[in-house]
């Protein structure tokens, strides 16, 4: 993703248009739009797998229904009738009369007090893909465009597969269903269909990985596991599973995952290494999670809950799949400064390493100021590869400001009130 488009939610009444990278820093006070932001991100790639209907509520998220979430200003206006989400990132076909990016964008409107997809528009260049929901039949109208000239043809979500998610199948439907007697100079040329038919394609199947998502607080140790199946959840549920599996494993991966745990572990003073002891010789009986921190091992209950509160973001962001975009609220939580800093680093080197990508939502300054660094020096990523994301509310309505770093760690031109807080205190702290 490049960019994502967010008008009408919660907090951010005007459409906004905001950047993304390898690493994306949300930063900002409490309730300001953060969370909605990172799940909105995540609606976004369903919206291009155009496989299910997105879900508000999926956890960690819990954005609610229509009247949670569109915006609401008070006053003769009240709420908002509808919300548009949207993503522009980089087109995977080359055409003249394309652009370089695709931009997709949704209008969601209220059905029995749940938001509903109302219109779905792609384009690029001159073309164009349109489906709009008829308000009341159970049909969809779709139109192809390019330039000023345009087809439409209803479709019959009886049939399916159903709104919008046709748009995923080619343009196909389009001409199997055009009506009779259509006129030929108003049908497009078989190089414009072409054209449409890999526009389609190209938005509709995203060639990253599902974003995975993390709660803001993951969940408490325990002295002892039992076997179960690895469902990852949020929360962290499965990572001693996960933990339990790596280590009876002595492939080349599992050496490699084991090493890159006990370098954060060792660079931040958090533990050695970590351990599974097994408290019976069968795979079904119960086992134990030990770190080392100096000395002797102990169980996960008996050391700091620091190290219980970060495991799951080092395992899942060390194991997602290459390419895969991670969702994570405050991951510094719990965490001594040293170790906020120094996961700083840890995540813009799987950025780096892996094309992975992060949205971190975080109040540390350890963190950020970690990451600018270390492009200062250039151990980590570069300048460009670096978003910082500022929200700030004004009245009832929040507006994000991209921040940039230059190749020696500033940030460049940021708000006022970017470091107001963190000056005055100083001041006060210096008795000025």
């Amino acid at each position: 993703m490049w960019k994502v488009t967010i008008e009408g939610i919660r907090c951010f009444k005007t459409r906004q248009e905001v950047p993304l990278a390898p690493l994306t820093l949300l930063v900002g006070e409490n309730s300001t739009g953060k969370s909605t932001f990172l799940a909105v991100t995540r609606i976004l790639w369903d919206l291009m797998a155009s496989e299910v209907e997105p879900n508000f509520n999926e956890e960690p998220f819990d954005l609610g229904a229509f009247d949670n979430i569109a915006n609401y200003t008070g006053g003769r206006k009240g709420r908002a009738k509808s919300f548009h989400i949207g993503v522009e990132f980089a087109n995977g076909v080359s055409d003249e009369t394309q652009d370089a990016n695709i931009r997709l964008l949704a209008t969601f409107g209220e059905e029995r007090g749940q938001p509903a997809i109302q219109r779905t528009i792609v384009r690029s260049g001159n073309y164009r893909i349109e489906a709009t929901r008829a308000k009341e039949a159970p049909e969809t109208v779709y139109t192809v465009a390019v330039g000023d000239r345009e087809q439409r043809v209803k479709w019959d979500d009886a049939k399916g597969p159903p709104f919008p998610f046709a748009l995923k199948y080619g343009m196909h439907l389009f001409r199997r269903n055009m009506p009779p007697g259509e006129k030929e100079g108003a049908m497009l040329s078989e190089t414009e269909w072409k054209a449409l038919q890999n526009l389609s394609m190209s938005a509709f199947m995203p060639r990253r990985p599902r974003p995975y998502a993390f709660a803001p607080v993951r969940t408490r140790p325990k002295r002892t596991y039992d076997p179960r199946k690895e469902t990852r959840r949020p929360e962290g549920e499965h990572v001693p599973m996960v933990l339990a599996r790596m280590v009876s494993s002595s492939s080349e991966k599992t050496a490699q995952f084991a090493q890159a745990l006990s370098r954060f572990g060792h660079a931040c003073g958090l533990f050695e290494n970590v351990k599974v002891r097994r408290l019976g010789p069968k795979a079904s009986d119960p086992f134990q999670i030990e770190v080392k921190v100096w000395g002797p091992a102990f169980s996960l209950v008996d050391v700091g809950y620091g190290v219980s509160q970060s495991l799951p973001i080092l395992v899942d962001s060390l194991l997602g799949e290459k390419g895969q975009m991670f969702l994570m609220q405050q991951p510094e939580v719990h965490l001594h400064p040293r170790a906020q800093a120094e996961l700083g680093t840890f995540l813009a080197h799987l950025a780096k390493q892996d094309d992975k990508a992060f949205l971190v939502e975080t109040h540390s300054d350890y963190l950020i100021d970690r990451v600018r660094m270390d492009v200062r020096d250039g151990i980590g990523l570069r300048h460009d590869q670096v978003v910082i994301l500022y929200f700030q509310r004004y009245g009832t309505e929040v507006r994000i400001h991209p921040l940039y770093l230059d190749e020696h760690g500033n940030i460049l031109a940021p708000p006022a009130s970017y470091r107001n807080f963190f000056l005055d205190e100083e001041r006060r702290f210096l008795g000025a």
